[in-house]
């Protein structure tokens, strides 16, 4: 145990000392906080998802397709809020409570800001590249669809980031010399992977990168009994997270609700393995059975080319609501002049009634779209990978790239990609996150490579500056319907970037 605290320690020091991580850390702060918490009104599948966690605190029974923990987490931040929800989340644009909002919100978020470390770290211990991390991180951090999704209660951000963690403790077991701390990372490993396919199934695609990695672990090895041992484990360790999460899911869902319909009558009673089966296959069955379209629904193709964005919020402010604040503010105007020592009393809610007014300006939507370089760049990494790949194979050549990390990098996004090619049911853009985050590190490695080969060392902080000011330009370009700022529907931005991105 003192090893394993030892080494959480050097890598604490580590991390702290890495300017880099700094770097990237101010970046996804200063990125993610900027108007958080707008718009206070449900966004997209906040819905679904702002409904859900509500029926935890009422502890009406309800049904979702996917398991039950991304939801949990976001209740026990609910909790801590001690927030109320006292009506559901109805419909796209609905006006709910800020602080509500900010409670539903702040999970994703936290770890949305975090996400670009996690990468990070994970390519400086697959690479042993500092630059390949960094410019991964990059990538990510200035990413507009990754950050869309960060902002509002949606789970796609903590199921990459648990998913990949996961990856990530596998990577640091493989150089931890004492037994002890081996044992240790790979239950992380297991809990972490657990985590994430308990959020959603399709972190299962993490097997792949996992599995690669314990084949190569065993190469090293070659000992079939160590290869069971870490996989029963990593195995058992999963197991455990999915079914602690159903666990808390049947103790908290304890009266009845609109979920009762999809399950067989005296569902409460059975045994727990039985429900969590019977469940399992309801959520399956009802997944297979989506046939209902979507406008802004999407093909597997179409997604590495950033193409079929998700229009997820406008604002649009009934008459009525516009009368009825400026008829209060004007209210409030009278009274501070009639008798200005009320100001300190009611100067509060005239600050947030001018918010309002502010927030009502001009045109406001809120799209998941990519950041156009980013994506670009991540594409264009999965070809120009394949093709070092099959040079390397075939002449051996470039001999200063590894084929191993191209082909783990390689086979991770093909399996995190293709599996949805036969899929009939809608599909959106946030269905490719998995693959995307692995082209942005495969871009990372890539860019290394080209930078370590063709770059003299007194230019390489110019080409990570060159790289920072395009991914910036992009970034930039697509912020106002990342953050839901105000633009002119007739001016440039809507006539010219627009069209282009959307």
């Amino acid at each position: 145990m003192k090893s394993f605290r030892y080494l959480l320690s050097a890598w604490g020091k580590k991390i702290v000392n890495d300017k880099y991580i700094l770097i990237l850390l101010g970046i996804s702060l200063l990125v993610h906080l900027i108007s958080f918490n707008l718009p206070r009104e449900v966004v997209f599948d906040e819905v679904h998802f702002g409904t859900f966690v509500r029926s935890y605190v009422t502890g009406e029974n309800h049904f979702d397709i996917h398991p039950p923990l991304g939801k949990l987490f976001i209740v026990a931040t609910a909790k801590l809020g001690a927030i109320q929800l006292p009506e559901d989340l109805t419909t796209i644009g609905q006006t709910y409570n800020a602080r509500d909002l900010f409670f539903l919100r702040v999970f994703p978020l936290l770890i949305g800001i975090f996400l670009p470390i996690l990468c990070y770290l994970l390519m400086r211990e697959l690479t042993k590249s500092q630059i390949a991390a960094f410019i991964a991180g990059l990538l990510i951090v200035f990413d507009n669809a990754l950050l869309v999704q960060s902002r509002f209660a949606f789970l796609d951000i903590p199921l990459l980031f648990f998913g990949f963690a996961s990856v990530w403790m596998f990577l640091l077991q493989e150089r931890a010399s004492s037994i002890k701390t081996k044992f240790f990372l790979l239950l992380a490993t297991g809990f972490l992977f657990g985590i994430s396919y308990s959020i959603k199934w399709t972190a299962l695609a993490m097997i792949v990168p996992l599995g690669l990695l314990l084949w190569r672990s065993f190469w090293k090895d070659k000992s079939f009994h160590l290869l069971f041992a870490k996989s029963a484990l990593i195995l058992l360790a999963s197991l455990m997270v999915y079914a602690f999460g159903f666990t808390i899911h049947f103790a908290l869902l304890t009266k009845p609700g609109p979920g009762d319909a999809y399950l067989e009558q005296g569902f409460r009673e059975k045994p727990f393995i039985e429900k969590v089966i019977l469940l399992n296959k309801a959520m399956y069955s009802y997944n297979k059975s989506i046939s209902t379209q979507h406008p802004y629904a999407s093909r597997w193709n179409q997604w590495p080319f950033n193409q079929k964005p998700i229009y997820y919020w406008n604002r649009v402010v009934p008459e009525q609501e516009k009368e009825q604040t400026l008829q209060r503010l004007q209210e409030l105007t009278l009274e501070i002049q009639s008798d200005p020592q009320r100001f300190t009393e009611i100067s509060q809610e005239v600050r947030e009634l001018q918010q309002k007014i502010e927030w009502w300006k001009g045109n406001r939507q809120i799209w998941l779209v990519g950041n156009p370089a980013t994506w670009f760049l991540g594409i264009f990494a999965v070809f120009a990978g394949a093709v070092l790949l099959a040079l390397k194979i075939i002449t051996r050549k470039p001999r200063d790239i590894s084929a191993p990390t191209l082909f783990l990098l390689l086979a991770s996004w093909a399996a995190s990609f293709l599996p949805f090619t036969p899929i009939d049911r809608p599909l959106f853009l946030y269905h490719y996150f998995f693959p995307l985050l692995f082209s942005l590190l495969l871009a990372g490695y890539i860019g290394s490579w080209l930078i370590s080969r063709f770059i003299p060392k007194q230019r390489i902080l110019l080409s990570l500056c060159i790289i920072a000011s395009v991914l910036v330009a992009g970034f930039l370009l697509t912020a106002p319907v990342s953050y839901g700022w105000s633009f002119d529907p007739n001016e440039w931005y809507h006539n010219s970037i627009l069209r282009v991105l959307l």
